[in-house]
């Protein structure tokens, strides 16, 4: 399964990613990483397996190794996006890397340990920004101490996709979402992809509901969102030429999907982003995140003042 963020950090031994997006639509995927989203700023809608939750500022969540989610815009947003690699945990402590974690810290654990999270989140972001020798050390030291506050105190017996799927499953799963992927642009069915699959077309959409948490309809509208999002900002098409070489069928269908997902039109969308600063484009598989990196740090400095009754 390809990752959905670029990967802006890799220090040295630490192999963590980290972003700071602010995020339109990521349609439902998984990855072998632990993931912590915290949002700095603005409303997201995320949604993990058949849960939804709709997160405001600093809303601190875990999504385990493996579990199926997918992000919204609810206006606007900036987060930090870190994923931690299983192997990394592996190479920490075995034993850590068969552990599941309560996936909302923001309501659920220990309230200090969630802020010191929070803090060491932004602080990590910080060093990574300023670049200097030796930083990486630190880095290294604050990514452990965030898996030892997880450890230590949010921790959780539920067994709900922690432990990765069975290896046939996740096989499947591979090639039905490459084969999407591969084919968004063209008018493919759920037929196809059971013919793709040798299987009965009944058993396929069960199979897809099931284990991704959403249709195969659903799932193809959202993979054929995000490469029209990242049309409408990085090139000159018309709407029209954007929406059939997204896929869909016409440009009613394409203008429906998006106002309802986005609340305003396509056209308004691509003016209001192109009234602003031209902002950094981060693409990867089709996903698509855009930021003004010169504010960052002035926003990752006001929410770290927040948390300033942080003591440690």
């Amino acid at each position: 399964m390809e990752y959905p963020y670029e990967q802006v950090m890799m220090e040295r031994e630490t192999q963590i990613f980290m972003l700071m997006p602010s995020v339109e639509y990521i349609s439902m995927h998984w990855h072998d990483r632990l993931e912590l989203i915290l949002v700095l700023d603005g409303n997201v809608r995320l949604t993990v397996e058949k849960d939804v939750y709709d997160l405001q500022t600093l809303d601190l969540v875990v999504v385990n190794a493996d579990e199926i989610h997918g992000v919204e815009a609810r206006g606007h947003n900036r987060l930090i996006i870190m994923q931690i690699p299983v192997k990394f945990l592996e190479s920490v402590d075995p034993d850590a890397a068969k552990e599941c974690f309560m996936r909302f810290l923001s309501a659920e654990g220990d309230v200090t340990s969630a802020d010191k999270i929070r803090k060491r989140m932004i602080e990590m972001l910080i060093l990574a920004d300023k670049n200097k020798p030796f930083d990486h050390i630190k880095i290294h030291s604050l990514c452990l101490d965030i898996l030892y506050l997880l450890l230590k105190g949010f921790r959780t017996s539920s067994n709900r996709g922690c432990f990765g799927k069975k290896k046939n499953d996740r096989s499947r799963l591979n090639r039905m979402i490459q084969y999407i992927q591969d084919h968004f642009s063209y008018p493919i069915t759920l037929a196809d992809l059971a013919k793709q699959e040798g299987l009965s077309r009944s058993y396929v959409s069960r199979y897809f509901r099931k284990h991704m948490g959403i249709s195969f309809m659903s799932y193809l509208k959202g993979v054929r969102l995000e490469h029209a999002l990242r049309m409408l900002i990085g090139s000159d098409w018309s709407i029209t030429d954007i929406a059939l070489q997204s896929g869909f069928s016409n440009l009613t269908t394409f203008h429906n999907l998006f106002k309802t997902t986005f609340h305003k039109t396509p056209h308004q969308y691509r003016k209001q982003a192109r009234s602003h600063q031209p902002p950094k484009v981060q693409q990867s598989g089709g996903r698509m995140y855009h930021y003004e990196e010169q504010v960052d740090i002035d926003v990752l400095e006001k929410v770290y003042a927040q948390l300033a009754n942080d003591k440690d």
